[in-house]
């Protein structure tokens, strides 16, 4: 099962940097592709990464919003909403 952490821990203020890590629980992270969707669209992702991590710096307002992943042969995770003031 896929699950998307946010560092640092929220609140994330405009030109900080955020990661967010598609972590897969029980599974390591280095044969895995990495699909990010963004605010409900999970039919065309708005990136793909080699890496487990993505960020989105610097943060800023249009950052904010609902993120998923979904690492190749893994459900897709559950959303976790990022919030930049």
């Amino acid at each position: 099962k896929s699950v998307v952490k946010v560092t640092p821990d929220q609140p994330v203020f405009r030109g900080e940097t955020v990661t967010l890590t598609c972590d897969i629980q029980g599974e390591g992270n280095k044969q895995w592709t990495y699909s990010w969707f963004k605010d409900g669209n999970t039919d065309e992702p708005f990136t793909k990464t080699a890496e487990a991590e993505f960020r989105p710096s610097p943060a800023d307002m249009s950052n904010s919003g609902k993120y998923r992943c979904e690492a190749k042969r893994s459900d897709i995770s559950a959303a976790v909403t990022l919030t930049v003031s």
